[in-house]
Order: structure tokens, then sequence, then C-alpha cells
């Protein structure tokens, strides 16, 4: 008789268990989805506010861009984090082949920008740069230069804090000898070549999807996401 109460009394004390836990995990999610929806909403606002009506001219090195730097002419939308609150991330044009990327997260209600002044996309000596993003959501600066044979990468990664970090980095440039001078570097310390080929390769491949114009077409697409 004991034997069958304890039983009976561990069936009671695990089905309290399971139907504390389980309201819990949804209230959890249930959150997730309503802070989520609100950013998305926040992010639409945002973008029609700050919509960029400049337009770099072709060589016009001296052409400067006169609006805030919250003004962008592209956007994306993703979670760079892992903590399923997506995040925005805007390009504002300097001048011609001068531009920077801002990351801009959602909390408390309020749109906050991770990084003050944003990332540089700069390239003032020929050459080609542009962002993307990798498998691993981080955001990539690469430059190439093909006539003076320079080859950059930078990988951004937002950690769940919502603080951003420089995590990759490698930069090879040939010497008058046709030898490479290479430099690698993780969270800002120095690593080997073999090193920099394994957590690079983890990054998976450039994808340019996620770039968005910022029009009336493409931000009615946000709260969809």
């Amino acid at each position: 008789m004991r034997k069958f109460i304890s039983f009976v009394l561990c069936v009671c004390m695990l089905v309290s268990a399971w139907m504390y836990e389980k309201p819990t995990e949804v209230y959890a999610a249930s959150k997730v989805e309503t802070t989520k929806k609100a950013a998305l909403k926040a992010y639409q606002k945002f973008l029609k506010k700050y919509e960029s009506h400049y337009v770099p001219e072709e060589g016009a090195w001296d052409d400067q861009n006169t609006e805030n730097e919250k003004y962008c002419s592209s956007f994306a939308v993703l979670d760079m984090n892992g903590d399923r609150i997506p995040e925005l991330v805007t390009v504002h044009w300097n001048g011609y082949k001068d531009s920077e990327d801002h990351i801009y997260t959602y909390a408390n209600g309020k749109i906050k920008e991770v990084m003050k002044g944003g990332i540089e996309v700069v390239n003032s000596a020929g050459g080609t740069i542009y962002s993307y993003f990798c498998d691993q959501k981080h955001l990539h600066v690469q430059y190439y230069n093909g006539w003076m044979d320079i080859e950059e990468d930078t990988a951004y990664r937002l950690s769940k804090k919502n603080k951003l970090s420089q995590y990759l980095y490698s930069s090879c440039i040939s010497n008058s000898n046709s030898s490479k001078n290479c430099e690698y570097m993780e969270n800002g310390k120095k690593i080997s070549s073999k090193t920099y080929e394994k957590l690079s390769k983890k990054c998976g491949k450039e994808d340019f999807s996620y770039w968005k114009d910022n029009t009336t077409k493409e931000r009615k697409k946000i709260l969809s996401l």
C-alpha cells in the first residue's frame, strides 16, 4: 500500500511540474513573438522616416552627403545574435565609395544603435569593397584590390548582450618579391593561417540576399519576416 501511495505521489509531482513548466515556456515564446513584431513595426517606421534621397555620382570624390547618418539607401533585417529578435542594419552613403553600416537593436520599446558612428566601408585607394552576411549571421566587410594585390576581410559578431566585436580579421598584401605578407586575428589576437581558415570555413558562404533597397515596396515586406 505504501509503495502505491509513493507511486501516486511521484506521478502527481511530475504532472504538477509539467503543468507549471509548460505555461512558462509558452509565455516566454509568446513574449519573444510579441517583441519581434514590435521590433519589425519600429524598424518599418524608422526606415520610412529616414529614407535617403542621396545617390553617389560615379567619380564624384568631392561630393558629400549632407543627410544625417540615420538616413539610409538600403537595409537588412535579420537575427544576428540568435535571441530571435531581429536587428536592423542600414547603409548610409557619405559620398562616392564612402559608406557606413549601422546596426540597430530593439529593446524596452526603443531602437538603439549598437556602435555609434557605424562600421566604415570606405574605398579610397581603388579596388572593390563591400559588406555581406555569412551563414553565422556575422557582418563581413571585404576589400580587394587586384592591381595592388591586397585582400582584407573583417567579420563583426554581435553577442546576445548586443555587444559588437571584431571577431575575425585577415589581411594579405603582396611584397615586391611576389611573396605575401599576411596577418590573421581572432578577437584582436593573432592566430595562424590554419586556425583562421578553420574559423572562416565555419562562417560559410557570402550572402547578399538580406540587403534590400529602402523603398516603400521593400519596407512593406518587413512585417512578414
